[in-house]
């Protein structure tokens, strides 16, 4: 990793587990446990997972304004990608010890979301809590 990405995201605080997550694994973690809405879920696998799919989400909904096809592939990879991000926030905010309700503050306009930003990109608490033991961290 460069040393000005590693300095930033050590300001940032983010190190933990965001540089410990491959984003392949990330992502095939989160499609396994598509379903899964207990448990817990590291920094690295939610912040990854969320950078691919607003990657792909861009790109898709970009291109569906030249064709029908695209714009059929966007709304299919909405879809399909709907319920494991969800599953995958709810695990995230289980990390940090906050029950899955606290999604309902993307309710709440403007604050509401930035409130939520701040909850999924906290580190979460290093021992077990009421939602399970720490995530493994995938590493390269």
């Amino acid at each position: 990793m460069p040393k000005s990405l590693a300095f930033l995201l050590n300001g940032l605080a983010l190190t933990d587990s965001i540089t410990n997550m491959v984003l392949i694994s990330a992502i095939t973690l989160a499609f396994k446990n598509y379903v899964n809405f207990q448990g817990r879920a590291g920094r690295g696998e939610y912040w990854w997972f969320a950078l691919a799919s607003a990657i792909v989400a861009t790109v898709t909904s970009t291109l569906s304004a030249t064709s029908s096809f695209y714009a059929a592939f966007y709304g299919l990879y909405v879809l399909a990608v709907f319920i494991p991000a969800l599953s995958l926030a709810v695990r995230r905010l289980h990390d940090t010890d906050r029950s899955g309700f606290w999604l309902f503050l993307f309710l709440v306009p403007f604050f509401g979301v930035i409130i939520l930003i701040v909850f999924l990109a906290q580190k979460g608490t290093p021992t077990a809590n009421r939602f399970g033991t720490p995530p493994l961290q995938l590493t390269a």
